[in-house]
């Protein structure tokens, strides 16, 4: 796993969020590409780099980008959910 978080918050708080793109691309039988464009208040600077392909739910690769609130957000995951008992994806029959 790796993760690299760079944020400044709105010292005002402002909670306002607003949809304006979101797409979702199937690769395989397991994985796709997300695509969000948003707006989202609380931060002034965000910048969120997480790269954890297995051991967690929907595992994959997560960029988000945000400047004066304007977020852009680029995905590849997985769909599964991750079993901890028996350390890999969980099977539903």
């Amino acid at each position: 796993m790796i993760n690299f978080i760079v944020k400044l918050s709105n010292p005002f708080r402002w909670e306002f969020f607003k949809d304006f793109y979101n797409i979702h691309i199937p690769i395989t039988k397991n994985k796709i590409f997300e695509f969000k464009l948003y707006f989202y208040g609380w931060y002034i600077f965000a910048i969120d780099f997480d790269f954890s392909p297995t051991c967690k739910d929907h595992g994959g690769l997560d960029l988000s980008l945000c400047l004066l609130g304007l977020c852009i957000e680029f995905s590849i995951r997985d769909t599964r959910h991750w079993d901890f008992e028996n350390d890999d994806w969980v099977v539903y029959d």
